[in-house]
């Protein structure tokens, strides 16, 4: 089997490193360090309950901390919006965006909000 042109010059892990997702329409992007370098500064560990807000550096909160460096993220890749839900990690000092993640279309946004209702009856049902 001939090799791919990505094996030949060794980069076939490279995209997950610098925080490709894989969008639920199939779209494969990479983050740029403007959305994710704000967050180098600040310490996840914390246990709080409300979610925290950071900032890209210009002075405009654009991720949402839920703790345990999970963050949202509202985002534009290739003219649409999306809702990036995801675990970052700390590279030199920088927190980067991880693969454990899902980025949801606006459409997929809307439906997740439209049944919150019911997700939030299945969470009760379930913790007792």
């Amino acid at each position: 089997m001939p090799k791919r042109k990505a094996d030949e010059e060794g980069s076939g892990g490279e995209e997950e490193e610098r925080g490709a997702t894989t969008t639920d329409d199939g779209e494969t992007g990479k983050r740029s360090s403007a959305n994710t370098g704000a967050a180098a500064g600040s310490s996840s560990g914390s246990s709080s309950k409300k979610a925290k807000k950071q900032s890209d550096g210009s002075g405009v909160s654009n991720k949402i901390e839920l703790g345990n460096k999970k963050f949202v993220d509202v985002r534009e890749f290739k003219g649409k919006i999306y809702v990036d839900i995801r675990e970052y990690y700390e590279k030199d000092g920088e927190m980067r965006p991880g693969k454990k993640g899902i980025s949801l279309s606006t459409e997929h946004w809307e439906v997740l909000k439209e049944n919150m209702d019911d997700i939030n009856a299945k969470v009760e049902e379930l913790s007792g």
